[in-house]
């Protein structure tokens, strides 16, 4: 059975694809510089899964992203969906 997933993992799944696919990168390289599957990958940017902590902190590391920055993105693309 599977859940619907939450307006915050649909925000994550957006921004994670949006700065992989403005860096140019695939999943498959983000996956191997973030010391993660790729399939890890594609299932948080079809937001069918959560991340960890320390695996979302490798992927911000490799897309050149602070928690600040992050975070202020996460609440853009929140403002975005409220318009």
């Amino acid at each position: 059975m599977s859940r619907t997933p939450t307006p915050l993992q649909r925000r994550l799944a957006r921004l994670l694809r949006e700065a992989r696919t403005g860096r140019g990168l695939s999943q498959e390289a983000l996956a191997d510089r973030a010391k993660v599957h790729r399939t890890y990958v594609g299932l948080l940017e079809r937001a069918e899964r959560e991340p960890r902590l320390s695996n979302l902190a490798r992927l911000l590391a490799v897309l050149g992203l602070s928690w600040e920055e992050f975070g202020r993105l996460l609440d853009v693309s929140a403002a975005d969906r409220r318009r």
